[in-house]
């Protein structure tokens, strides 16, 4: 086990070693460098990583604070189910009852893999990436839809 200073240095280590990988990566393939996370460009919508004790995840989630612009923002989700699990070779697990303004609605995770650990470091990176850009992917080609 680490000690609470060696495990926040080891989790700084990994998110700034995976954002100059992924930089390099989208820049590689001609994509634009950064990630949509919360400027995702549409009001509503908030895209996150997440890393907890034995697993990863790729979120979407619905920031909404009204309750009809989010159940708006939900049923267009809804609608993009299917195009977002063509795109991702993952489960996805789709969460459209909780309530709350903040809610992941769209959630790809991992389990048995941990930022602790830095021979998954590479693991998490691939799936960070494939997963994150799959679902920018979607979205992106149905901005226009999810702005309306």
């Amino acid at each position: 086990m680490y000690g609470r200073e060696e495990a926040k240095q080891l989790n700084k280590a990994f998110w700034t070693t995976f954002g100059k990988w992924s930089t390099t990566k989208r820049k590689r393939l001609n994509m634009r460098e950064r990630w949509l996370l919360n400027k995702s460009g549409i009001r509503g919508y908030r895209f996150r990583f997440s890393a907890e004790r034995k697993m990863v995840g790729v979120h979407l989630d619905l920031v909404e604070k009204f309750p009809e612009a989010r159940q708006n923002c939900a049923s267009k989700l809804r609608f993009l189910k299917e195009d977002f699990e063509k795109a991702v070779r993952e489960p996805i697990v789709w969460d459209f009852e909780t309530p709350t303004a903040e809610t992941a609605v769209v959630s790809i995770e991992k389990h048995g893999l941990t930022t602790m650990n830095r021979e998954h470091w590479p693991l998490i990176f691939e799936f960070f990436y494939h997963n994150m850009s799959q679902l920018e992917n979607v979205f992106e080609s149905s901005r226009d839809f999810l702005e309306s």
